[in-house]
């Protein structure tokens, strides 16, 4: 375990996911990345040793899944933070 209580695993996907949200633009006042969903979803898809990217892959297309994530984060509309209420 790791300081943050988390598995090495996890703080790397978390890390990965502050990159996603970076990337985007999803970053709160200071400049820092504000991870959503959609960012740790794919930060673990990236993962393919990871148990729910083995599940899904049994089913589907993994890169797939992902591009089409990916559409909708470059989508006019995405704004990369909790939808209206």
């Amino acid at each position: 375990m790791s300081a943050t209580g988390f598995t090495p695993r996890l703080d790397k996907a978390i890390l990965r996911a502050r990159g996603i949200a970076a990337d985007f633009g999803v970053v709160d006042d200071q400049g820092r990345p504000v991870v959503g969903t959609e960012h740790l979803v794919l930060a673990v898809l990236d993962d393919e040793y990871a148990v729910p990217t083995q599940a899904l892959a049994d089913r589907y297309d993994v890169g797939a899944l992902k591009a089409e994530i990916l559409r909708l984060m470059r989508s006019p509309g995405y704004q990369g933070r909790m939808p209206p209420p």
